[in-house]
């Protein structure tokens, strides 16, 4: 990473997403963040005769791009983000579009919303977490002819998180998404970030089945699956729709059918370091082991404060968030404990314990956590998640 949170493609990743492009006649290029130049330049060996437009934040980026070897690619100083800095490129104007965003989280504003109507994705204005790379997406298709295409990398948070169902659910009823690829951990130096690539085309949405991919280091995509177009809502990356294509041969009943006992997931409200200052025990996500039942100190004061989540006798507990601990469960078998907000207390009546532990500590949830669990270097596990999981598996056990 330079500056401007900032990371490069590398050569070879860009050769091979390039041929990917299913686009013949290709004249005008944008590259929106234009960086090292990997995407357009690769673009350009393939579409010879393609004049390329570029925008840069990276004032040093954009000087190196002044030489005759970069004749056929136009790179101006400006912020994507702002009014002013595409205000000399054409509405509608570009056959194709290639981008990898910055990942940093932004302030609403109006100009964004502005920016979501001219692309017709008026969607996004619905976000309450906004990124940066959201807005790129926006004033890419903006900027394509109708039938361009769009190429764009993306952080892992945008196809797996709840609170980016609005950017899933715009894109998926506003335009044509052909192909999602994700690409192995650490594909970008200086970042351990799972990234993705989303191929879109500026159309109303015509494809039921849409391909999603797997590529691995050397650019060769190893595993496709087809998924239906509205199973895209929900999420989009590949670990876990392949993970959940591979459990649709268990029989699936409707839930008003019979019974499914009801639980309750409650998240700590604590940090770690606000514990820590505070006179009582607590589990955080390193107080988790191997050891599947926890036993509190019966000396220790057993902390009552409502503003507080606390676990008792009878709960099970779960590290939410974490590089190798997320998914790690623990039942408490006696006495009660502060829980820290990186970890999970789920409830359920008495007589259906076992059957919670049964779920909770078996190989299957094991693989659940390994596919659903995303981030970028600590892995996280959503409450939503967590709960239609669970609630499949109850369904199961019933």
């Amino acid at each position: 990473m330079i500056k401007h949170s900032q990371y490069f493609t590398e050569t070879l990743l860009a050769e091979s997403l390039i041929k990917l492009i299913q686009a013949e006649n290709v004249e005008r290029i944008l590259d929106l963040g234009i960086g090292n130049g990997s995407l357009s330049l690769a673009a350009k060996r393939r579409w010879s005769n393609s004049v390329i437009d570029a925008v840069d934040i990276d004032q040093d980026i954009c000087r190196q791009y002044e030489t005759s070897e970069y004749q056929d690619v136009n790179v101006k100083y400006g912020d994507v983000l702002s009014l002013e800095g595409t205000k000399h490129l054409v509405e509608g104007g570009y056959d194709l579009g290639l981008c990898n965003p910055p990942f940093f989280k932004i302030k609403k504003n109006d100009n964004y919303n502005e920016f979501f109507i001219q692309a017709n994705l008026t969607g996004l204005s619905t976000l309450k977490n906004l990124s940066a790379d959201v807005v790129f997406i926006a004033q890419n298709i903006k900027f394509l002819r109708p039938g361009g295409f769009l190429m764009a990398i993306i952080p892992d948070g945008l196809l797996t998180r709840h609170d980016y169902l609005p950017f899933r659910e715009t894109l998926v009823n506003n335009v044509q998404i052909t192909h999602v690829i994700q690409f192995p951990d650490k594909a970008f130096l200086r970042t351990e970030a799972r990234t993705h690539v989303l191929f879109i085309t500026k159309t109303k949405p015509n494809m039921n089945l849409v391909p999603i991919s797997l590529m691995n280091e050397d650019g060769t995509i190893v595993d496709t699956i087809r998924v239906s177009r509205n199973k895209l809502l929900g999420r989009m990356d590949y670990s876990y729709l392949k993970w959940q294509a591979s459990m649709i041969d268990r029989t699936v009943k409707e839930k008003s059918n019979f019974f499914v006992p009801d639980f309750k997931i409650s998240r700590g409200s604590l940090s770690y370091k606000d514990l820590r200052k505070a006179n009582t025990i607590y589990l955080h996500s390193n107080s988790f082991s191997d050891h599947d039942d926890i036993v509190v100190d019966e000396t220790a004061e057993e902390n009552t404060d409502t503003g507080k989540c606390v676990a008792r006798t009878g709960d099970f507990v779960m590290c939410r968030v974490g590089k190798r601990c997320v998914g790690k469960v623990a039942y408490i078998k006696h006495g009660s404990i502060t829980l820290s907000d990186c970890v999970y207390k789920i409830e359920i009546a008495k007589p259906y314990i076992e059957i919670m532990r049964s779920i909770l500590f078996s190989s299957s949830f094991n693989d659940w956590v390994q596919h659903s669990s995303h981030g970028v270097c600590s892995k996280v596990i959503s409450k939503c998640d967590l709960e239609n999981y669970l609630t499949s598996m109850l369904k199961d056990s019933f």
